[in-house]
């Protein structure tokens, strides 16, 4: 295809798609992110304010003895993964963000979505502003960006600079009297900005990249700085300062530097460069590194304002620094984003799992949280909250930690059957990818166990007695060792393999008595499971067992002697690798994937699916999900942070004296559908005030409409909710219409 062609595609497919996305209000009011701040890719100040982006959102710190004001995609700002801020003359605050462009007028905040010709969202990564245009260094190229026209809208994408390969990622715009600068993936390009048709040329930019210069290598432009003598351009393998002179323009290395460069800040003559190794001033090719106390790594941004110097690092603090004392500013929320489950303690604190920090514990105040820590070298796999306030976390290799508060206490082969592989030494490390537990006993999943017996269960009342412990393995009938899941329900344990389908085990009423320990295997052929390769298994309040796999949802009850899988049919568009499963109160299946988050509502089968795109859900990447089982709240760990999704209830009764209908009144063309605070599953029927039936349902909601679909007029009506048990709550909710 010709070039020129493809980009008019490109440049037409952002034209449609960078569009005004208004956020909806009470959607935005039921989800709320829990983020860290602590990978700041950008610093910069107003007059009263110093502003950090960052990962996890924009950081807003008017006194660094005070808490920030925070700003993420709940809190009207659209999105959380933020690479690059800037505010006009007019006082519009612009930031360049993942898939778009965001601009905050008036208070308001406007998302412009950025989309190639695939609809597949692209990011914005840097900014320059020249009063008229945004000029946005982007994944796919530099793009222009009308700030005024149609309340702002894409003007032109270009992606062919000089001989840089084309769509190259733009990871530094700067805009320099009349001069754009770019640093990219594949080299610095530059060009007049006066003439933005002749951009589209190739021969209007120029160019270096390691074809000219060898000693770039393969390395990215992370950052450039442009200075009347030359330009500083920052790349993992260090620091380069370029003179234009013609033909015979010189690259020449920056000594005394060390490590990659992340940040480069022009003042005059010379620069503050942040990089690996920590902040050096830079003149011409002689880097000072400069001495900080308490700057014990690199540095990712610096900033100066004022009488304060402000670095933020690569190990996730942000500094300050007056008259030679350096002080953390500690309001930065989680210790990473990358989460790998979440659970609530029997006092409902929050604990999310950072995959290799260890657990967040709140510190009561707004975004502090404590780390608990141990073995950062092992990968955590799943975490387990018992009704005692202990917290259990499954390792890749460390075993199994208990938590008491902060106390860590490490179980693995010594003194205990768990059993591990020889990978990481002789038969001690252990590998956790699942946990769970009943009212006596914990059960843990050893995946690939030495001694093929792979579970491991203690007596939960002395965990630290060596005779507490056993195990279940080949003398039970369990014939694999590669477990990724397992869960319990009365005498039955259930266990999900990584190739080889699912066994369910009859334990009888003493697990710690083999002889009558029964396991059978269910698989695809044998059972009409959907897929044998399990990645997530769990029991519902009623007995029955939801299996997720690599290739959809299926479910049995072995409690009632099923031994045939019915298949859940996912909408297009979710899974089919299923990564969590959690079962509210009534029934209603919470299931996350690569690519967001599905509820599954059993009575009716129908489905809502929640993404990025459709939701506040900070990420689609989900790994854990958890319900609060008082309060209908769901809390989602994701590769991106966490995000909370609020059950609006109130806490769940099954009293009928203290029903109530959410939200009361009622307007069908508002409100979503009409929700009741009852615990558990359900009939539900709507009357008249006359005794006339008009609605009745199972899945204790109501959208206003009579069974025939047409809506109700507007006045009082009566609720009646009835469970299986006889119990029966009522009341009355005031429907109006607009």
């Amino acid at each position: 295809m010709d070039r020129r062609f493809t980009t008019l595609l490109v440049f037409l497919c952002l034209i449609c798609s960078g569009t005004v996305l208004p956020a909806d209000a009470q959607m935005m009011a039921d989800w709320e992110t829990i983020a860290s701040q602590r990978t700041i890719r950008m610093l910069t100040a107003t007059p009263d304010t110093v502003w950090a982006v960052s990962s996890g959102g924009l950081v807003a710190i008017s006194d660094p003895a005070q808490p920030p004001t925070l700003f993420t995609n709940t809190d009207g700002l659209g999105a959380t993964d933020l690479y690059d801020f800037l505010i006009d003359a007019n006082g519009d605050r612009w930031v360049a963000a993942g898939g778009r462009l965001l601009r905050q007028r008036n208070g308001l905040w406007t998302e412009y979505a950025f989309r190639d010709t695939d609809n597949e969202r692209f990011d914005a990564l840097s900014l320059a502003d020249d009063g008229e245009f945004i000029w946005v260094g982007s994944s796919l190229g530099l793009v222009r960006f009308a700030k005024e026209i149609d309340g702002g809208q894409i003007q032109a994408v270009y992606d062919q600079f000089g001989d840089l390969n084309p769509s190259v990622a733009v990871n530094d715009v700067q805009l320099i009297r009349d001069t754009l600068w770019l640093g990219t993936a594949d080299g610095l390009a530059y060009a007049p900005a006066s003439n933005p048709i002749a951009l589209f040329a190739p021969t209007t930019w120029s160019s270096i990249s390691r074809r000219q210069f060898t000693a770039l290598g393969a390395d990215t432009i992370r950052a450039i700085g442009v200075t009347d003598n030359g330009v500083y351009l920052g790349l993992p393998s260090g620091l380069f300062q370029y003179l234009l002179r013609g033909i015979d323009s010189i690259l020449t290395p920056v000594a005394g530097l060390g490590g990659g460069v992340f940040t480069v800040v022009v003042a005059g003559d010379s620069a503050l460069v942040g990089s690996s190794t920590g902040l050096s001033i830079v003149r011409g090719t002689t880097a000072n590194p400069l001495t900080i106390t308490g700057l014990n790594g690199g540095v990712r941004a610096v900033l100066e304002s004022g009488s304060l110097l402000w670095l933020a690092t690569t190990d996730g603090q942000l500094l300050w620094t007056f008259s030679g004392t350096t002080t953390d500013y500690p309001w930065l929320g989680l210790p990473s984003n990358d989460l790998t489950d979440v659970a609530l303690l029997a006092n409902g604190e929050l604990r999310p799992l950072d995959r290799l920090a260890g657990v967040a514990r709140p510190q009561g105040e707004p975004n502090r949280w404590e780390t608990i820590s141990f073995f950062r070298s092992q990968q955590t796999n799943r975490l387990l909250a018992t009704d005692d306030n202990l917290l259990w976390v499954g390792t890749f290799g460390a075993g199994l930690i208990r938590i008491d508060g902060t106390t860590v206490t490490r179980y693995d082969s010594t003194g205990t059957t768990l059993r591990g592989n020889t990978d990481g030494g002789p038969n001690n490390f252990v590998v956790i990818f699942d946990l769970v537990a009943d009212n006596q006993f914990l059960y843990t999943a050893c995946y690939r166990s030495f001694n093929n017996h792979a579970i491991a269960f203690v007596n939960r009342s002395d965990i630290d007695n060596p005779a507490n412990w056993d195990s279940l393995g080949t003398n039970s009938g369990l014939g694999d060792t590669f477990i990724r899941s397992l869960d319990v329900f009365g005498p039955f344990l259930a266990v999900g393999t990584e190739a080889n389908g699912v066994y369910i085990c009859n334990l009888g009423p003493d697990p710690t008595d083999p002889s009558d320990d029964i396991c059978q295997q269910l698989t695809v052929e044998n059972s009409g499971l959907i897929s044998d390769e399990v990645r997530i298994l769990r029991f519902a309040e009623s007995g029955e067992l939801w299996v997720g796999t690599n290739f959809g949802l299926s479910r049995i009850d072995p409690t009632i002697g099923e031994r045939f899988f019915s298949t859940v049919t996912l909408p297009t568009g979710f899974g089919p690798d299923i990564t969590d499963i959690d079962i509210d109160s009534r029934g209603n299946l919470w299931l996350g994937s690569v690519n967001g988050l599905l509820r599954f509502h059993q009575e009716s089968g129908t489905t809502d699916l929640f993404t990025t795109e459709s939701s506040p859900l900070v990420s689609d990447d989900i790994r854990g999900v958890t319900l609060d089982a008082l309060t209908g709240d769901l809390y989602i760990a994701t590769g991106a942070g966490l995000s909370v999704r609020r059950g609006n209830l109130g806490p769940l009764t099954t009293s009928g004296d203290s029903l109530v209908a959410i939200p009361n009144p009622y307007n069908p063309r508002r409100d979503p559908p009409l929700q009741f605070n009852f615990a558990g599953s359900g009939s539900l029927s709507i009357f008249t005030v006359a005794g006339e039936r008009v609605f009745g349902s199972s899945t204790l909601q109501w959208d206003g409409r009579n069974e025939a679909g047409r809506d109700v007029v507007s006045g009082v009506y009566i609720f009646v909710i009835e469970n299986e048990d006889g119990v029966v709550g009522r009341g009355k909710v005031l429907l109006v219409r607009d």
